[in-house]
């Protein structure tokens, strides 16, 4: 994040608003204040909609709370839609904040998630999928990391019934472009910008130029 805010021109900088604790955090705060980037709290923006031109932004605080909590299960849920496409990101989530987000109904289905915890066997649970029924998932991870991810048996679950699988360790920069009608492609950085998976509404076989004609 903090080559993030020192490459690109920032507006708005959204964040759980734990306290900082780590040198990395204290970092990006400072990154954050001396960039004159507006802070602001996932806590009071919790179910508020941030308007992205004639896209919507929906933000999700984590319901998991208390002095105990892990980390990773406070993190900000994002819901992005635009026209009939639906992407999650649920940054480090693990299994208990996906099950609380479940039970609070508030998650949809999807067209593309953006794997929670990289991919890792603590980030994903069956009832998670069942819900989220998304045609494409997208796991960040870095190459050769520490970890071992992705983990394999959250990439066996991720693939059940064909669903397209990439990741940033093998497949690079994931770019997905989606129109006004929420007609979606995915192509992959490192195979020349091939298109790995496309979908949306049954008017994405129409053109848009050709969308409005009897």
């Amino acid at each position: 994040m903090d080559a993030v805010l020192r490459a690109f021109p920032v507006r708005f900088y959204l964040d759980n608003g734990r306290p900082a604790n780590t040198r990395i955090q204290r970092t990006v705060l400072e990154l954050v204040r001396d960039g004159g980037v507006t802070y602001r709290d996932a806590a009071a923006l919790d179910d508020s909609v941030v308007a992205l031109g004639d896209a919507a932004l929906r933000v999700l605080a984590s319901p998991v709370q208390g002095r105990r909590a892990n980390p990773n299960d406070e993190s900000i849920a994002l819901i992005l839609d635009r026209g009939a496409f639906r992407a999650l990101l649920t940054g480090d989530s693990e299994r208990r904040e996906l099950g609380a987000l479940l039970r609070e109904a508030r998650i949809p289905d999807v067209d593309v998630l953006k794997a929670p915890h990289h991919g890792s066997r603590n980030g994903v649970i069956s009832s998670w999928l069942k819900r989220t029924r998304p045609e494409v998932v997208v796991i960040s991870v870095g190459a050769g990391n520490s970890y071992g991810l992705p983990d394999e048996d959250a990439l066996a679950v991720y693939g059940e019934g064909g669903r397209a699988v990439l990741r940033t360790d093998l497949d690079g920069d994931i770019v997905i472009t989606v129109d006004s009608r929420g007609c979606y492609e995915v192509r992959a950085g490192r195979t020349g910008g091939e298109v790995r998976a496309h979908g949306g509404p049954a008017a994405c076989a129409v053109p848009p130029t050709q969308e409005t004609r009897p």
